[in-house]
């Protein structure tokens, strides 16, 4: 299995509590934490409350994140990224 190459990614705004090593990482910051919080089981209402945001577009960071990682589901993604070093613990 070969990790996918990084691409350039803009900083989004409070994420910096959220560092990921982007030489292995083709999620945005802003993935990340999207991730994260999902992985922590918060539902898309909560995650888009919490980032400010509308659920619309917690949905789309999340099939953005199912498309780069080349899985089907919230587990697979959860288990993909932990694969390729991007903690979703802390």
């Amino acid at each position: 299995m070969s990790i996918p190459k990084a691409t350039p990614h803009a900083r989004a705004a409070g994420a910096s509590s959220f560092p990921v090593n982007h030489t292995l990482s083709p999620l945005t910051l802003r993935e990340v934490e999207v991730l994260k919080l999902q992985a922590r089981g918060l539902l898309y209402k909560e995650i888009a409350a919490q980032l400010h945001v509308s659920e619309h577009t917690v949905n789309n960071h999340l099939y953005s994140i199912r498309q780069k990682l080349h899985v089907h589901n919230a587990m697979e993604a959860v288990n993909a990224a932990t694969r390729l070093g991007i903690s979703l613990l802390n």
